[in-house]
């Protein structure tokens, strides 16, 4: 059997931005604009165990592989290495994006990316941060370690959904950004996470390491596989999952996809909640669609058929875990009842 040709000189493209700037509604724009003779990769990772986001990106003949549980801050753990070198082995990209999660540290994953094992093998654009003018003028995401940090690591600042706020609001928010990070990063205003591959900059200069033999170094086989998820609910099955670190609690569901949802009742009970962030892809009578909503400002959008429902949501505050889900399961039940009704 002929041995592959090693891995070398991918470019790395990076999306940093906190809970709700617009980051999966800026990548998923970003893939549409893929050229056909392409290979692109993403890998997601996410704060909640469940991963939405990496069901909602999976369109387009791209790649995805998600790291739930905000394992993506620890880039020095197993799980994003193995993860990280098994989508480059297993998809061999032409380009590499990665979606941190909102609530994660910059800093620790563009040390592994730029560590000596992906010499040669990685080439790192400047990573882009996406802020939400609104959350900019704001003290507790000003004060907030992450936010700072994910503004300092940046190499150009994109300012998103500026259709929702006024001039006055978007030049104080411009403003504010300039003295955080000088003249030396640029500072862009786009709507709906309107991105291109130039907003990244050019890669850095490719680094071929080559062994004693001459030959460029190849990544790895990996000794463990990324972790799998369980199989896909049954019918009657709902699998649930928790988490909290730095303040948040997240908690989602994995759900069958024989289902049929209505958004009208969704949205009522998710008004309920006092959830920071909501996340769902869902099969409804239009068809599957994805539902996004940031500080109580609701989106739906069309998405492919998947395998089974996700939703998940965020809080700076403990979740009941036996209230939301008795909630969530009489919004099936109504969802149930209006199409029985319906005409």
């Amino acid at each position: 059997m002929k041995k592959p040709s090693p891995i070398q000189s991918v470019p790395v493209y990076v999306l940093f931005g906190f809970l709700g700037v617009g980051k999966t509604t800026a990548l998923r724009q970003l893939m549409q604009q893929r050229p056909v003779h392409e290979r692109w990769a993403i890998l997601v990772n996410e704060f909640g165990e469940i991963g939405v986001d990496g069901v909602a990106l999976q369109e387009n003949n791209i790649a995805v592989r998600q790291i739930p549980g905000g394992c993506m801050c620890c880039a020095t753990g197993p799980v994003t290495q193995v993860t990280l070198n098994t989508l480059l082995r297993r998809e061999r990209p032409d380009r590499l994006f990665i979606e941190p999660s909102g609530l994660g540290h910059p800093a620790s994953l563009l040390a592994l990316l730029r560590a000596p094992e992906y010499r040669g093998v990685l080439r790192l654009t400047s990573p882009v941060t996406l802020v939400d003018p609104r959350q900019v003028l704001q003290l507790r995401y000003q004060t907030h370690a992450l936010f700072q940090d994910q503004i300092a690591r940046a190499g150009r600042l994109l300012i998103n959904k500026t259709d929702l706020v006024d001039q006055s609001m978007l030049t104080a928010a411009t403003k504010w950004l300039q003295a955080q990070v000088g003249a030396g990063v640029s500072i862009k205003a786009v709507t709906q996470g309107a991105l291109s591959l130039d907003d990244f900059g050019s890669p850095e200069q490719p680094e071929v390491i080559a062994d004693s033999k001459g030959e460029s170094l190849a990544l790895p086989e990996p000794a463990l596989d990324w972790r799998s998820q369980p199989a896909a609910p049954t019918a009657a099955q709902w699998i649930m999952a928790q988490r909290q670190a730095d303040g948040y609690y997240s908690m989602g569901w994995r759900m069958p996809a024989s289902a049929t949802w209505s958004i009208a009742p969704l949205l009522e009970w998710i008004a309920g909640t006092r959830a920071l962030r909501i996340k769902a892809v869902l099969p409804t009578a239009e068809g599957w669609v994805w539902c996004n909503v940031v500080d109580g400002a609701v989106s739906v959008h069309t998405t492919a058929a998947q395998q089974e429902a996700v939703l998940e949501l965020i809080a700076n505050h403990p979740l009941d875990a036996d209230q939301l889900e008795e909630g969530l399961r009489k919004v099936l039940e109504n969802s149930s009842i209006k199409d029985k009704t319906s005409p």
